[in-house]
């Protein structure tokens, strides 16, 4: 993960190219989380695996999140120390905020921001679906190896 950040450090531009790595995973998820049609033996074996695998990956879209949002921060204290040390007249601290959320380089961090919030959202959809699926699947092996041998979700 250090990576994708030391890459965002020197050019933050490579984000949307990083976010479709990430929803390239994203797109998969919900055919694997899905029970319909699979085997109960297969689906709990699978289980733990792809639940690990797009936790992991979800931190570090979280981890990148958590970057942007520094960045974020940071373009907002420049533009204020700007605005306070630096303009023609003296302004109020509402004054200060309008004009940083008028200035297009914080609004195309902000951009880079809800990208990067809406992705992280995706991915906590997944994990908790992955929990959900969970519980499924203890429930239906339960039932499966109180009742009969073979079972296929339809």
């Amino acid at each position: 993960m250090a990576n994708i950040i030391d890459i965002l450090k020197k050019d933050l531009t490579v984000l949307d190219k990083v976010i479709e790595l990430y929803q390239q995973d994203l797109a998969e998820a919900d055919d694997i989380i899905k029970l319909k049609g699979k085997q109960i033996d297969f689906a709990n074996v699978e289980h733990s695996g792809w639940a690990n695998y797009y936790h992991q990956k979800g931190v570090e879209v979280k981890n990148i999140k958590d970057y942007v949002d520094m960045r974020l921060e940071e373009v907002y204290g420049q533009l204020w120390i700007k605005y306070v040390e630096h303009y023609d007249r003296q302004l109020g601290p509402k004054d200060i905020e309008k004009y940083i959320k008028q200035n297009q380089t914080y609004l195309d961090m902000f951009e880079q921001h809800l990208k990067i919030t809406e992705l992280w959202g995706q991915f906590e959809r997944v994990r908790e679906s992955f929990k959900t699926r969970g519980y499924n699947l203890n429930n239906l092996t339960k039932l499966v190896t109180a009742n009969v041998q073979e079972w296929e979700m339809t």
